[in-house]
Formats: structure tokens, C-alpha cells, sequence
């Protein structure tokens, strides 16, 4: 039997076999990404409710289906108030915009901005390129 001192399977401590190069060469570019970011992604990375609001409002976006702002509030862990405020923040940096639905105006629609879809993609985009460079 494994005692606590063994370190699990594929844990960031087993890294004997694997070499700890791509952890350093990760947590390096992590720290020059995280300084080089623009506002939008430094304001969706201030929490995981931030991320989780930003990820509904992106997934709407490619599948041609915006949320609602009740959706975004309803699908958020934090209190109503305090997702209205993140969504509000967003709306103030011109990251998101409210639309009506078409055929039911009480319900509000949050789509991102073309400034907030550039921010996603280049951060992806990033994303992407850095991973193969660590891949083992």
C-alpha cells in the first residue's frame, strides 16, 4: 500500500521520469503571458466567476446562441448580485453588449464585442502554439 509520502501517479511531483524542464519552461511563460496580457484578459482572470461568465458569453458566440444575461447569472457560483456586477464591469469595458432576443424583448442577450472575440482568440491562439513546445 502507498503511504502519504509516495507521490501519486501523474502528479506535479512525479516528475522523475518526465524531466521538471517543462514544468519550469510552463510556469515561465505563464509568468510573461500573465504580465503581457491586455486589460480584457487580466479583468476575466480576476476570479473563476469572471472565467466561467466569459466562457458562457464565448460558447454562445461560436454556436450562434448568445446567453441571456439570466442564463450567465443563474449558471454563475457567485450571488446575483455580484455576476451582474462582473457582467456589468464587462459591459463598461466594451466587452459585451446587451441585445434583445428576437421575438421576446424581456429577455436580454449578452454577445461579446469584436474587441473581447479578438482578446479569446489570441489568447487561445496562444495557448495552442505554447503546448506543443512543452508536449512530451
Amino acid at each position: 500500500a502507498k503511504t502519504s509520502a509516495q507521490p501519486r501517479q501523474g502528479s506535479m511531483s512525479n516528475t522523475a521520469n518526465r524531466g521538471k524542464g517543462r514544468y519550469q519552461a510552463f510556469a515561465e511563460w505563464r509568468t510573461a503571458d500573465r504580465s503581457s496580457r491586455s486589460s480584457t484578459l487580466r479583468y476575466f482572470h480576476l476570479s473563476t466567476n469572471h472565467s466561467i461568465i466569459w466562457s458562457l458569453v464565448m460558447i454562445g458566440h461560436y454556436t450562434g446562441k448568445p446567453p441571456g444575461m439570466k442564463d450567465c447569472i443563474t449558471r454563475t457560483p457567485c450571488s446575483p448580485v455580484t455576476a451582474r456586477k462582473i457582467i456589468d464591469g464587462a459591459k463598461g469595458r466594451g466587452l459585451f453588449y446587451t441585445a434583445f432576443a428576437p421575438g421576446d424583448r424581456r429577455r436580454q442577450l449578452l454577445p461579446p464585442t469584436p474587441k473581447c472575440i479578438a482578446e479569446f482568440e489570441s489568447m487561445v491562439d496562444n495557448y495552442c502554439a505554447f503546448v506543443p513546445t512543452i508536449a512530451g
